[in-house]
């Protein structure tokens, strides 16, 4: 969870309604008013953020 910190708070709403809460991507689309396209575009981007975060230990967060 502290890696998510990297993450803007929209990125961590899609991340936290997929993973956390076990919602498909036409049906964040839906409650955000998103196309699935654009959901399933800004959760790849959140994640390579998140990957990047947790190999570094953090360090990307910090500059």
């Amino acid at each position: 969870m502290a890696a998510m910190t990297c993450l803007d708070k929209a990125e961590r709403a899609l991340i936290a309604l997929h993973y956390f809460h076990g919602y498909f991507q036409k049906d964040i689309g839906k409650m955000l008013h998103l196309s699935q396209g654009a959901v399933t575009t800004r959760l790849y981007r959140a994640q390579q953020k998140l990957k990047k975060e947790l190999e570094t230990g953090g360090k990307t967060h910090e500059r």
